[in-house]
């Protein structure tokens, strides 16, 4: 009967949740999982409550009450029926809830770290500028505190030979005469210094950091960034394709192949997570990037999804020259992006057996270009 089997659902479902009295008591006797059977510590074990399991638990407690009650599952099937939909419904709003705030918390901690690093940075730079601008300022006032010697040592000088002129006594005009030689000789020392005074010229610069200090921090702020994209490493079996040494760049051997194109797959296989990795076609027009039997091409400039053999063109304009791939091994969903403006451009779904592994293959065997995984 439909109540029957929605109280088997019940049953069903509370086997996986079980209530905290029971857990309890079944532990104060046996230290392992009451369903796995896994050892578990009492002073280690912590019991949170299962709200939606408790609204559940206790709607059947009432669908048995309303059965005694009336005698007959008849009465109670619609009830029962339209009470299990509810809470199914509310089990997935408070799953939905509780992983979209697990969601923000993570993406706050995550901007955090962004925001930690450029805060640190930021301090660096601004420091380095300040002990740049000290020895600049330091060199400038040595230099002005070595004009204003000479300044001074030049007037004393010009204040004696003016006085010389001012005398009348004839005795004392031909001593001073006489002690011309000195003056003269202290005056041609002080202008020999003078024209030696170096002119000290600002030169305080940051280098890149006045201009592109945005793109440069970017770059440094990569030490920071985790999950990186996959560094992966390619295989291919044909002999028709060539891998670079690093395992990173893969290629045609041949202009005209005389059997299919070469076709490369990662050495990393992904059975859960999600991964994202980035490949570089630079100007090769002609590829195939995914997985296989589900990717995205590039023929001639006109880009195409593939999914088991069934194409379609794709909602892209421009030319690639950057591809990103997205693989979320949870939803079995591949999503293509442009990884020069990090726009979406397609995501699609797969079913393939795991594990899964990157998709690399040239159609044109007479572009010699490579494609190139790019690691970060």
């Amino acid at each position: 009967h439909g109540c029957s089997l929605s109280l088997l659902l019940f049953c069903s479902f509370t086997l996986g949740f079980l209530e905290k009295e029971c857990i309890t008591t079944f532990l104060s006797s046996q230290q392992c999982c009451p369903q796995c059977r896994s050892d578990v510590s009492m002073e280690k074990t912590s019991l949170t409550t299962n709200h939606a399991l408790k609204s559940l638990a206790e709607r059947v407690k009432e669908i048995e009450r309303i059965k005694k009650e009336s005698g007959t599952d008849s009465q109670v099937i619609v009830h029962c029926f339209l009470c299990f939909q509810q809470v199914c419904s509310e089990v997935k709003i408070a799953k939905t809830k509780e992983k979209s705030q697990k969601l923000m918390s993570q993406i706050s901690s995550q901007f955090q770290e962004m925001h930690e690093f450029l805060r640190k940075r930021e301090a660096e730079i601004k420091n380095e500028l300040k002990l740049k601008e000290n020895e600049e300022v330091e060199k400038m006032n040595k230099s002005a505190n070595t004009i204003e010697t000479v300044l001074s040592s030049n007037k004393k000088i010009e204040e004696k030979m003016k006085s010389a002129l001012e005398i009348t006594n004839s005795e004392r005009f031909l001593k001073m005469c006489t002690e011309g030689d000195s003056v003269l000789k202290a005056k041609s020392s002080i202008q020999k210094k003078a024209q030696k005074l170096p002119v000290i010229n600002s030169c305080l610069s940051m280098g890149v950091y006045e201009s592109h200090l945005q793109f440069f921090v970017w770059k440094e702020m990569l030490k920071v960034i985790k999950p990186k994209p996959e560094q992966l490493s390619l295989s291919c079996k044909s002999p028709d394709g060539i891998v670079s040494d690093d395992g990173r760049s893969f290629r045609s051997a041949c202009q005209q192949c005389k059997t299919q194109p070469p076709a490369a797959l990662s050495k990393d296989q992904f059975t859960t997570g999600q991964h994202y990795w980035e490949v570089d076609v630079g100007l090769k027009n002609s590829w195939k990037l995914g997985l296989q039997n589900h990717f995205m091409s590039c023929n001639g400039g006109r880009y195409t999804i593939s999914k088991n053999n069934v194409e379609k063109n794709a909602t892209f304009t421009g030319n690639i020259k950057k591809l990103g791939i997205y693989l979320n091994c949870f939803t079995k969903e591949l999503s293509f992006y442009d990884a020069d403006n990090m726009k979406l451009i397609e995501t699609i779904t797969y079913q393939l057996p795991d594990p899964v592994a990157a998709y690399f293959h040239i159609q044109n065997t007479e572009d010699q270009f490579p494609l190139t995984v790019c690691w970060y």
